[in-house]
């Protein structure tokens, strides 16, 4: 997280914070999953170890302080660039208590130093992938050239693995492989669509749609359901609801992969209630208040930061006022323009309870909730993406 006190009126939780109803649980998973320590570290070394490879000479020109004819000076540079690498990783990595990559480090030299980086990014973002679901993406632009080398974006893509495989071997070859089908590769913000036809027959050898999601979340999409999208809506949607109700029943017909595995299943039915994206923003707002303290150390009592976190929301939602015999939220520019709630002082009289948009014990309850889904090696987010 940012080293600043969060603001309800920040862009992270306003223009930042919004998503389609069919992409409701993915986009809460993954902020509830970068909020995770664990998750944070590794982002942050992903970051820092591409950073260290921007600042190393480009690989090509690691050959000249190593040939037969190099200088005496040249091979001194060339033990002095693999130490510092060596020292930076070794640093970078046990500054997070991570030391299961120590040996690769040890054994790095000016040959194998982009093969050792990039395994070492590669691993990082199989933990993120496997352990936390979180799929890993270079966002920051100055360092893309040095992902780009490093690590291959597609590895981690959710997709069928056969159908991956096909249209890698289809891109190989890919004029032939026209000549032979008729095909339809295309996406549109909501999903992907591949399309193949045998020209000789009349029957799909693929015919595939996936969901696209604007956040690189696991989204497990490995069960397969048979539509025929030629039906009303009413009746797929009415099938859908049908396959869903029995998979949530305690018999349902349609095992997890953990039952067919005969692994111990963890009583869990994590549901998250359907929230708008301004509740969600909320929560997440008073997570990252409390998360600041916590992590800048900051000596403030919990009741003088769960105050200042109900202030700011009802400074962002608005003040409750009683017009007639309805309560409404009167925004705050308005509330303080009014003489009669200013003090001689000149600053706002405070706020009963009463007028606040939030209670104290609702803050309390929210960070509580989120604490469990967030935080810990096995953080309950997970269970609402896989069970």
């Amino acid at each position: 997280m940012e080293n600043k006190l969060p603001s309800r009126f920040e862009e992270t939780y306003c223009k930042k914070m919004k998503f389609d109803k069919y992409e409701y649980t993915n986009f809460i998973a993954y902020e509830l999953a970068k909020r995770n320590t664990s998750v944070m570290n590794l982002l942050l070394i992903q970051e820092q170890i591409l950073s260290l490879y921007n600042t190393l000479p480009q690989p090509q020109s690691f050959s000249r302080y190593k040939k037969a004819e190099a200088t005496e000076e040249s091979l001194q540079n060339a033990q002095k660039l693999e130490n510092w690498s060596k020292e930076k990783m070794l640093n970078t990595l046990n500054h997070y208590n991570i030391n299961q990559f120590d040996d690769d480090i040890n054994r790095l030299t000016l040959e194998n130093i982009k093969e050792i980086f990039s395994n070492i990014v590669n691993e990082i973002a199989k933990i993120l992938y496997e352990k936390y679901y979180v799929i890993y993406q270079n966002n920051i632009e100055s360092l893309q050239h040095s992902a780009n080398e490093l690590y291959d974006p597609l590895r981690f893509l959710e997709r069928d693995r056969f159908l991956t495989q096909h249209m890698l071997r289809v891109y190989d070859g890919e004029e032939n492989h026209k000549a032979i089908y008729n095909i339809n590769f295309t996406e549109n913000q909501y999903f992907m669509v591949y399309q193949e036809v045998p020209k000789e027959q009349r029957d799909f050898s693929f015919n595939v749609i996936y969901p696209k999601f604007e956040k690189a979340m696991r989204d497990f999409t490995d069960t397969k359901v048979a539509l025929n999208l030629n039906l009303s809506e009413s009746e797929i949607v009415d099938y859908i609801k049908k396959i869903k109700k029995n998979y949530d029943s305690k018999n349902s017909i349609v095992k997890t992969k953990r039952e067919l595995l005969e692994e111990e299943l963890e009583s869990s039915n994590e549901d998250i209630k359907m929230n708008s994206a301004d509740k969600w923003a909320d929560n997440f707002f008073i997570y990252d208040y409390f998360l600041y303290h916590e992590v800048n150390s900051i000596d403030k009592k919990k009741t003088q930061i769960k105050e200042e976190i109900q202030l700011e929301l009802t400074k962002f939602h608005g003040v409750k006022v009683t017009v007639g015999e309805k309560s409404i939220c009167q925004p705050w520019q308005e509330y303080e323009k009014n003489p009669d709630n200013i003090s001689n002082d000149g600053t706002v009289v405070t706020l009963m309870e009463k007028q606040m948009y939030i209670t104290i014990r609702s803050i309390e309850i929210k960070h509580a909730k989120l604490k469990k889904y967030i935080q810990g090696e096995d953080p309950l987010y997970k269970r609402l993406l896989e069970k």
